[in-house]
């Protein structure tokens, strides 16, 4: 009869300790659902059922109640949760950062900015050309400087000071002629040349 009973407490108990488990995981799925780092939260999952499974056995085989234990581990003080979640946020926080930068920023060309690559701590500047090579190669040159390509076009270039431009392998001129692809180019990606550069060609 003890047995039973027992039995039967154990059964209830841990359905109880299953069903709270499973609703606290779904939360979390459902609240981390759009985050792009799902895994950590099957992982959540796939270890937190198996832990509520051995506090019970051994709660019934010692006859203790460590299972309430249990609870205290899957909040926001356990380090290994709060650690997850952290990551969790993070990821959400760079996808949202990237997404604003792609939406906010305007598709600079490498000639007109040079790009950036982290070598532990020091910073050193890269150079990545997003102008088709072809382009670039027939692009004019002067004192060793290829020509600005935004200088040229109706937009213009950025830089505060008219006889150069904010990067310094970039070059501020008004060539007398202008290679047919540069200013197809120029005229797509720029909205045209400036006029200027219109009464030159």
């Amino acid at each position: 009869m003890a047995l039973c009973q027992s039995w039967n407490a154990f059964v209830v108990s841990f359905n109880n300790d299953a069903k709270a488990y499973r609703e606290r995981i779904t939360a979390a799925r459902q609240r981390f659902e759009t985050f792009s780092r799902r895994h950590m939260i099957d992982r959540l999952h796939s270890e937190a059922v198996p832990v509520g499974i051995r506090a019970t056995e051994f709660d019934i085989s010692h006859g203790t109640s460590t299972r309430s234990e249990l609870s205290r581990r899957f909040c926001m003080q356990d380090s290994e949760l709060s650690g997850m979640l952290l990551k969790l946020s993070r990821g959400r926080d760079q996808v949202a950062r990237h997404a604003k930068r792609e939406l906010h920023e305007p598709q600079l060309e490498s000639s007109d900015r040079p790009s950036y690559r982290s070598n532990r701590g020091n910073s050193r500047q890269v150079t990545r050309r997003q102008v088709p090579t072809a382009v670039a190669q027939a692009a004019p040159r002067l004192n060793g400087k290829q020509l600005c390509l935004r200088y040229i076009s109706a937009k213009g270039c950025p830089s505060k000071v008219s006889d150069r431009c904010t990067y310094e392998f970039l070059g501020h001129f008004t060539p007398d002629t202008l290679a047919p692809i540069v200013q197809e180019y120029v005229v797509e990606k720029y909205g045209g040349l400036s006029s200027e550069m219109s009464s030159h060609v």
